[in-house]
């Protein structure tokens, strides 16, 4: 039997400014810790909370901001249930990447919930996006909900989550099903073939799936090659401060 009712895999986006390890390791936490490492391609989180009486897993993918891990999103955010783009709104430019993850997103994804968020909203003194852009901005690209935050001092951190849980658990309800204890997770999307396809195109999705996997492993090859380099800096650093 299930351990959940739920598990919803939310991608977490953004450039790399933008606080996304940050507000993960907050809600995961409760602390707030500086100077995080840069992200190399993706890394996995996972909480449970309750939700209407029922058990939900979320697993947070919280995906590299630099444009040269880029490439791997379309592969990363296949089977995504939701996903949330942060912001820096004391950076003025930091909102000019949305159009091409929100197109990735819904290209690869589909029309999943999509919850705008604008971070470090405790430098207000130093804001360059007023709220009324981000609310625009979140209407202009059709995004389900919008949301200023800040991982330093908690504020809206859970409402934050709380938010995309709701919408999850709206969209993903059983409708009309009765003695329905737990959902389907999450599928990954898979090509789909009329029963009168010719041989043929079958064979041509093989090939092209064959290639997509060859594309993949490739990609994964390279992201460990980066784990691998960040690690040994790391042993580097340590016996060589200076």
């Amino acid at each position: 039997m299930a351990s959940y009712d739920y598990t919803w895999k939310v991608m977490m986006l953004g450039d790399a400014n933008s606080d996304k390890t940050s507000l993960t390791i907050r809600y995961i936490s409760g602390f707030f810790l500086e100077d995080l490492k840069l992200t190399i391609g993706v890394d996995f989180y996972s909480k449970t909370t309750n939700y209407d009486g029922k058990k939900i897993k979320l697993q947070i993918w919280d995906f590299g901001g630099e444009e040269r891990f880029r490439f791997l999103l379309h592969q990363y955010c296949k089977g995504a249930n939701a996903a949330f783009f942060l912001y820096n709104i004391t950076i003025r430019n930091s909102l000019a990447s949305l159009p091409d993850w929100t197109h990735i997103i819904r290209e690869h994804a589909g029309d999943i919930p999509i919850m705008l968020i604008g971070t470090n909203v405790d430098l207000i003194e130093k804001r360059a996006v007023t709220r009324e852009e981000g609310i625009e901005v979140a209407k202009k690209y059709n995004l389900s909900s919008f949301i200023e935050l800040s991982a330093k001092t908690g504020q809206n951190v859970e409402k934050a989550f709380d938010v995309i849980t709701e919408l999850l658990f709206d969209r993903y309800r059983p409708q009309a099903v009765s003695n329905v204890t737990s959902y389907p997770k999450y599928k990954p999307i898979r090509p789909s073939i009329r029963k009168s396809a010719k041989f043929d195109s079958s064979n041509n999705l093989r090939k092209k799936a064959s290639f997509d996997m060859k594309t993949f492993l490739k990609m994964l090859f390279n992201w460990i090659v980066e784990k691998i380099r960040e690690i040994l800096d790391r042993i580097r650093f340590y016996f060589n401060p200076e």
